[in-house]
């Protein structure tokens, strides 16, 4: 039966190494050339550009963007995201078997990736389509918060998620309230919370997350392309998907570390740096009510503070910023 540890390992290897044997590969992996070949063969199909020549080994050239378990784990360097991978070509909804796997048991960090989504999920009920050349995956946290703090996690991850594409593009994405992520005024961006939770427990948050990376702009719909965004299109270059995942991973995992340790305070400030919401006359829609008003502030809940024109302050926890003026 193939070994996917063999696998791995014959890959770290061949990065390893300028050029090296079959034989040199199967003894350090504990199987035959003949295996050796086969784990090869596996990782061609997969996009891995290794050529090999007669008493010459093999050479790795080139990998593929794909965001497979073994090449985002080779250089991630996280304690707890990202360690425990679920990978799939293609799946209904990575948010969807987040929450599952979640109900299960599994641990903090878990991470669940596609390629591609048929029915993404989004905030308030909608679709997140998956276009070519984006992100879509969903963690699992369990942090030790009270639920009517649970605001707290989309503000944090925007700001993670900001300080990821600015490290990679240079760019400074700008934050809607609560979940978008904007660049040049339209989204890049969006996250969406699912939670379990008794009254005074947390038993699970599940974090998703989409990014519009290497998406051509043909690939929204004429609607959309006035309003959506990709980092392709606003810097005419392609970007490294892996590697995009691999930093937001880290930011992650350093803001969860923050807010354990020092709570939301701090937070609230960085994500209030970062907002396009505060400040402006907004339009809220929320099940089946509206809400308008001008945007105060962020309370220490993260819940958007709201004075209406009757002078009269609101906090409003959920709902969709439809309208910025």
């Amino acid at each position: 039966m193939s070994n996917p540890n063999s696998r791995q390992l014959i890959l770290g290897l061949l990065r390893q190494h300028g050029k090296i044997s079959g034989k040199q590969l199967g003894d350090a992996a504990g199987i035959s050339r003949s295996a050796v070949w086969k784990h090869i063969g596996r990782l061609k199909e997969q996009g891995y550009n290794i050529v090999s020549t007669p008493g010459g080994g093999y050479k790795l050239l080139s990998s593929p963007d794909l965001l497979l378990p073994s090449e985002l784990l080779s250089e991630l360097n996280t304690r707890v995201l990202g360690q425990e991978v679920f990978y799939y070509q293609e799946i209904s909804s990575t948010q969807e078997k987040a929450v599952e796997l979640a109900k299960q048991g599994y641990p903090e960090g878990t991470l669940i990736i596609a390629e591609k989504q048929i029915s993404g999920k989004g905030r308030l009920g909608r679709n997140w389509e998956s276009r070519p050349g984006s992100i879509s995956f969903s963690l699992i946290f369990r942090p030790n918060m009270r639920p009517e703090d649970i605001l707290h996690f989309p503000l944090a991850t925007g700001i993670a998620t900001a300080r990821a594409i600015q490290n990679l593009t240079g760019s400074y994405p700008r934050l809607k309230w609560p979940n978008d992520i904007l660049l040049s005024a339209r989204k890049l961006g969006g996250i969406l919370t699912e939670l379990a939770a008794e009254p005074d427990k947390l038993h699970y948050l599940v974090i998703g997350i989409g990014i519009n990376i290497n998406t051509p702009k043909s690939c929204f719909s004429e609607q959309l392309q006035s309003t959506a965004t990709s980092l392709f299109t606003e810097h005419g270059q392609e970007f490294s998907r892996l590697g995009f995942l691999q930093v937001l991973l880290r930011e992650l995992e350093a803001i969860h570390s923050q807010y354990q340790a020092y709570g939301f305070t701090r937070i609230r400030e960085d994500w209030k740096a970062l907002n396009t919401t505060l400040g402006r006359k907004v339009k809220i829609l929320d099940s089946d009510k509206a809400i308008q008003g001008t945007a105060q502030d962020i309370n220490p809940q993260g819940g958007l503070v709201i004075s209406t024109a009757s002078g009269e302050n609101l906090t409003v926890t959920s709902g969709d910023v439809v309208d910025q003026f």
